[in-house]
């Protein structure tokens, strides 16, 4: 991290707000893109080559919106301009809105893998354009009293009438569950039922739970919030096509995202997934021992070459 912040401060542009000291917990402005060159956010990060945030969220989401945009109801691609017959369909800019308005809500699970372990969910859900006027626009909290402000969703907005896909998404090890709180926004916007959950242990706030706990709660995390949805319980339950489950996460979430539909850890796979959107998903330093299987050892076929070594190694499915 240390290389990291060295580079990134390298080449940061400097804010002259009052309101852009990272430092004190605030934020840049809106960049609007009228400049030439990246915005202040992407500069700070550019030339760090082990954080490229705003390349990565616009590449996933471009990614991801291109693969199921197509299979949602009522949702035609443009005919290119040039011969719809061969050319390729066009496709949203990944920055740009959907044609929903965002509703957020935040609650508890409870229960959790254990009677006393609770999840803090987040729910963002597409409503009806016009519902948001004079609406409260959703806070994220950060640290204490500190919240992140956002204006794109608003709470406690009524669903829209439409049968959505749910899409569950897993944070990083030790991280924070708001973490992505503009792709989940850009996903409601675009008809998508989407919930981000705080793995309880393993958190940022509270990172109380071992490497191989941690591991093993995640999936069954996930499990959990589905079986929410599915018992009708959870926020715009009534309006979820579980015929259409998703799952997505970051660095250790994308390793979850993976585990959800190989199973992984001890948990078996989640049925019924039918999509799965891994987010720069890592796995722990192991895979470069020779003496301990990884966290990929839930994928039977996969095979790896240690960096600086001749031979390969395979991971059966099973334990570690």
């Amino acid at each position: 991290m240390g290389l990291c912040r060295e580079r990134a401060q390298e080449g940061a542009r400097p804010v002259n707000d009052a309101t852009g000291s990272m430092a004190l917990g605030r934020f840049p402005p809106r960049y609007d893109g009228s400049a030439r060159g990246p915005s202040p956010v992407c500069r700070r990060v550019q030339e760090c080559p082990m954080s490229r945030p705003c390349h990565l969220f616009h590449q996933a989401l471009f990614l991801f919106l291109a693969a199921v945009l197509p299979s949602l109801p009522g949702y035609v691609a443009k005919p290119s301009a040039a011969d719809s017959a061969t050319g390729p369909p066009d496709v949203p800019p990944p920055d740009a809105p959907g044609p929903w308005v965002v509703g957020h809500t935040s609650t508890t699970l409870e229960g959790v893998g254990a009677p006393d372990r609770t999840l803090p969910v987040d729910v963002w859900y597409p409503a009806e354009p016009g519902t948001e006027v004079g609406a409260v626009p959703a806070a994220y909290p950060l640290l204490g009293d500190i919240a992140l402000g956002s204006d794109q969703a608003f709470d406690g907005l009524p669903v829209a009438a439409l049968d959505a896909p749910l899409l569950i998404f897993s944070h990083g090890y030790e991280g924070i569950y708001i973490q992505s709180t503009a792709l989940m926004e850009a996903l409601a916007s675009h008809g998508f039922v989407v919930t981000s959950a705080g793995h309880t242990g393993n958190t940022q706030s509270a990172p109380e739970d071992d490497f191989d706990t941690a591991a093993s709660r995640r999936v069954p995390d996930v499990a959990a919030v589905i079986d929410w949805f599915a018992a009708g319980a959870a926020p715009a339950a009534d309006r979820v096509d579980l015929s259409r489950l998703g799952v997505l996460g970051h660095s250790f979430g994308g390793m979850t995202t993976l585990g959800a539909g190989a199973g992984w850890a001890g948990a078996p796979p989640i049925d019924g997934v039918g999509a799965l959107m891994p987010i720069s998903a890592v796995v722990d330093g192991t895979l470069q021992a020779d003496d301990r299987p990884s966290p990929n050892a839930g994928f039977s076929a996969i095979r790896t070459r240690p960096p600086g070594r001749a031979s390969t190694r395979s991971f059966a499915s099973g334990g570690r």
